[in-house]
C-alpha cells in the first residue's frame, strides 16, 4: 500500500511540474491572437465577460451610464478562434441571465460562444471558477491541448492557472487592463452617486456594506466624498492602484 501511495504522489507531482503556466498582462484583447498562429492541437479558450468584453462607460457631459464594447470586432477574433477549431467558452462569476442581457445590450450575440459557464453569484469568490472549469472539464467529454484565460481580476486568474496545473493543462493567462481607465471614471461617479442617495434618505445598506472594507483601504469617507473629491483627477491620486471589483463590490 505504501509503495502505491508513493507511486501516487509522484504522479501528482510529475504533473504539477509539467503543467506550463505562461502569464502576460495586456491592454489589448487582440494579443490573444498571437496563441493562433503558435499553437497546436485543440484549446479551450476562456474569456470573463464583466471588464473584458464589456464595461460600464460615463457620458462625462451628463454623467449617464452605458454599457460598451471594449475591443470593437469582438465578433471577428471569436470568429478566428472558432474556425481553427478552438472552443471559446466565457466563465462567469456572475448570473447567466445577467450576462446574456448583457451581451444583448452590446450586440454580441451568443452564438459566438460554445459555453457559457457561470457561478450564479454563489461559492467562494475567489475559488468558484476554477471549480466550475473542473467540473467542465470532467463532464464535457473533451479534451484539450491547451487553455487560454483572460481576466482583469489576477485573483480568478491565479486560481485557473492552479487548477489548469492540477489537471496537467498547459494554459496562457492573461490579465487584462484594458478597462481600468473607463472603471476608474465609473467608480468615481458611482460612489458620489451612492453618497448622495445616502443624504436623500435612500437604503442602500446592501451596496454599502459590499464596499466598506475597500473604503477603508482606500480610507475614503462616503458621507464626505463629493467634498473631499470635487473632481475626478483628485480622486484619481487616491486610488492609482484601483481594480475591479475594489469600491464596487467588494
Amino acid at each position: 500500500m505504501k509503495f502505491i501511495h508513493y507511486i501516487l504522489v509522484f504522479i501528482v507531482i510529475f504533473t504539477n511540474v509539467n503543467a506550463s503556466v505562461t502569464r502576460k498582462e495586456t491592454p489589448n484583447l487582440f494579443d490573444i491572437k498571437e496563441i493562433l498562429s503558435t499553437q497546436k492541437g485543440k484549446g479551450l479558450f476562456l474569456f470573463d465577460a464583466d471588464e473584458v468584453l464589456f464595461t460600464s462607460r460615463v457620458n462625462e457631459e451628463d454623467e449617464t451610464v452605458s454599457l460598451v464594447r471594449l475591443y470593437e470586432d469582438l465578433e471577428g477574433i471569436l470568429s478566428d478562434i472558432r474556425k481553427k477549431g478552438h472552443s471559446v467558452v466565457i466563465i462567469t462569476y456572475n448570473y447567466r441571465a445577467t450576462l446574456e442581457a448583457r451581451l444583448k445590450a452590446i450586440s454580441l450575440d451568443i452564438s459566438y460562444f460554445d459555453h457559457i459557464l457561470s457561478a450564479e453569484m454563489t461559492g467562494d469568490l475567489y475559488t468558484t471558477k476554477g471549480r466550475i472549469l473542473k467540473d467542465y472539464l470532467a463532464t464535457s467529454g473533451k479534451s484539450y491541448n491547451f487553455a487560454m484565460f483572460i481576466d482583469n481580476f489576477p485573483p480568478f486568474v491565479r486560481n485557473i492557472e492552479q487548477v489548469c496545473q492540477e489537471l496537467n493543462l498547459p494554459v496562457f493567462s492573461f490579465i487584462y487592463t484594458g478597462y481600468l481607465s473607463v472603471y476608474k471614471r465609473y467608480v468615481y461617479t458611482y460612489l458620489k452617486n451612492l453618497q448622495a442617495e445616502i443624504q436623500s434618505g435612500k437604503d442602500v445598506g446592501n451596496r454599502l456594506s459590499r464596499i466598506q472594507k475597500s473604503l477603508k483601504r482606500y480610507n475614503i469617507d462616503i458621507l464626505e466624498f463629493k467634498e473631499a473629491y470635487p473632481t475626478y483627477d483628485a480622486f484619481l491620486q487616491r486610488i492609482e492602484d484601483l481594480i475591479w471589483p475594489y469600491l464596487t463590490y467588494l
